[in-house]
């Protein structure tokens, strides 16, 4: 059995921002949620590329 690995980016979105979005605004400021996205998508890049030894993924190069 492999070990799980769980990538975590904390991020703050105000309730009002939260609101905007739901009720359809395209002008939100999710700035930080785009940034936390972008981390992870650059963590997850490094797993498949360079691997992780502590979860014992193989990478690619």
């Amino acid at each position: 059995m492999k070990p799980l690995i769980e990538l975590e980016i904390p991020f703050k979105l105000s309730f009002k921002e939260v609101e905007a979005l739901i009720g359809g605004a395209e002008d939100i400021d999710i700035d930080a949620l785009v940034e936390g996205a972008e981390k992870i998508a650059r963590a997850e890049d490094e797993a498949i590329f360079y691997g992780v030894e502590e979860g014992e993924i193989r990478g690619l190069l």
